[in-house]
């Protein structure tokens, strides 16, 4: 496998954008995996290894298939506008000229779980798959939830959502938080999906998931939800069982 750090001009603003991608040597692959990083979290974090927040193991679990692993910035703190948006839709499409790849999994934690399953909803007939990790569904929840939080760190994510979204619920309209989330489209996910969440998170609402998954279920999406009792925020992110999630979303497409 090839490693390398590549940049491209952003077909949104012209702006030079990051991302790392790993691919076979051969220059050809049939599937494309695709790594949303957390808020805060740059493109590195798909490659990092370690017992929480270290997501290496989806490229090896990447590699074991023979496909292109894709970590992008996305426009670091982006909370899925439309620049990030976009930004993944070319590097999707970049990576199925390049490689001729024909598949695609999506994979994404906290704030990426929620971009990945609202790149599926919006883009249903390019995605095979979802794995999202403790996701951010609802993001005029999270904003509500926290604009008040006694924490620095939750007040926080309030700041780079306003910042990605150049306003708040109130200056933007609570319309646009809601386009720009997961929740509320469960029936677009024409995909296998798996997500995990801890019930003992603090950070992001295992309510919210919870309700996501009922609503999806009842609609027909084939969902494996694994709720991780006592596990929060961070610790869900460690001991994830990759090739069984990727066994689930791929299953007979192998």
């Amino acid at each position: 496998m090839i490693t390398e750090t590549k940049f491209f001009e952003s077909p949104v603003d012209g702006t030079k954008q990051r991302y790392i991608i790993e691919y076979p040597e051969s220059g050809k692959a049939d599937l494309t995996v695709v790594y949303l990083h957390s808020g805060i979290h740059p493109a590195e974090q798909g490659f990092k290894r370690s017992a929480e927040w270290g997501f290496a193991p989806v490229g090896d679990e990447t590699a074991a298939r023979g496909g292109v692993y894709i970590s992008p910035d996305y426009r670091g703190d982006s909370w899925y506008n439309e620049a990030a948006e976009a930004d993944i839709l070319y590097l999707v499409n970049r990576a199925s000229e390049s490689f001729g790849t024909k598949r695609l999994i999506l994979v994404g934690t906290s704030m990426g779980g929620g971009a990945a399953l609202a790149f599926a909803e919006g883009h249903s007939d390019m995605v095979d798959g979802v794995i999202a990790i403790a996701p951010a569904l609802n993001i005029l929840d999270v904003y509500r939830e926290n604009e008040a939080a006694p924490d620095y760190f939750n007040r926080s994510i309030v700041r780079t959502i306003v910042r990605a979204y150049g306003g708040t619920p109130e200056e933007k309209g609570e319309s646009y938080y809601v386009s720009r989330s997961a929740e509320g489209c469960p029936d677009n996910l024409t995909m296998p999906v798996v997500i995990r969440q801890g019930d003992g998170d603090k950070t992001l609402s295992v309510e919210d998931t919870r309700r996501f998954v009922c609503d999806a279920l009842d609609r027909g999406v084939n969902v494996l939800y694994d709720e991780i009792p006592f596990a929060t925020h961070d610790s869900v992110t460690a001991n994830i069982p990759w090739k069984e999630y990727f066994d689930f979303v791929i299953g007979e497409q192998q």
